[in-house]
């Protein structure tokens, strides 16, 4: 017998339902149902005081800029925020402050 294993591709997770693991039946069709992966994405990033943000997009690996607005500058943390693998921005949060 012939098994066949799915992976998701980068960028995606697994879904619910489906079969992983399949096997080629005697009658030659492939037992089970084909599995769903599904495009990771995060939320969208929290806003930050004193700033203006700019999503360029919510799925794996893209980024989210911010930028202190007029009258404010960056005082500590980062103006940009990366979508990871666990659905979560990384980076931490810009602190623009007046002077």
């Amino acid at each position: 017998m012939t098994n066949i294993t799915y992976h998701c591709e980068e960028g995606y997770k697994r879904g619910v339902g489906g079969d992983w693991t399949r096997t080629c039946l005697e009658n030659k069709q492939w037992s089970g149902t084909p599995p769903v992966c599904l495009e990771i994405q995060c939320s969208n990033p929290s806003e930050v005081n004193n700033t203006v943000l700019d999503v360029g997009g919510t799925r794996m690996n893209e980024y989210a800029f911010y930028e202190c607005v007029d009258g404010f500058r960056l005082e500590g943390g980062s103006t940009t925020k990366r979508c990871n693998k666990d659905e979560e921005w990384e980076g931490e949060d810009p602190v623009c402050v007046g002077g």
